[in-house]
Parts: C-alpha cells; sequence; structure tokens
C-alpha cells in the first residue's frame, strides 16, 4: 500500500514538496514570484479557492489600504 504524505514536483531539477494546508487554517502565506512586465504571479492555496467557489477568474479590489479578493463574473 502506498501513502502519499506530500506531492513532489521537481522544477529545475530540484525537489518542490507542495504544502497540505490545516484542515481548519483561516490565514496562508504564499510566495510572490516578480517579472518586471508581467507583474507578480503566485499560487491560490486550495482551501481559498474552494472557499471562492473554485471560480474561472477572480477579481481583486482595493479599498483603501485593504485589497479584497472575490471571484469575477465573466
Amino acid at each position: 500500500m502506498l501513502i502519499y504524505l506530500d506531492t513532489i514536483i521537481y522544477v529545475d531539477n530540484k525537489v518542490v514538496i507542495l504544502p497540505k494546508w490545516k484542515k481548519n487554517a483561516k490565514e496562508f502565506s504564499v510566495g510572490v514570484n516578480y517579472h518586471d512586465v508581467r507583474g507578480a504571479q503566485s499560487s491560490i492555496p486550495k482551501p481559498v479557492i474552494e472557499a471562492l467557489g473554485k471560480p474561472d477568474t477572480i477579481k481583486f479590489v482595493i479599498k483603501g489600504k485593504k485589497v479584497e479578493v472575490i471571484p469575477a463574473k465573466e
């Protein structure tokens, strides 16, 4: 019997282990990759995207010093 505790991905010959989130986690830290032309890129944690209803697109709304993330309607 095989039991997988984490998913392992190889990127540029380096082992990357994808995180498993705690069941009741409410905060998630993710890395940000910056690109001079495109802006920035991150992965959305699975519990967050599921809480948003697995939308095809999301919208960032800047409200003062806070940013909301909401599912976008096409």
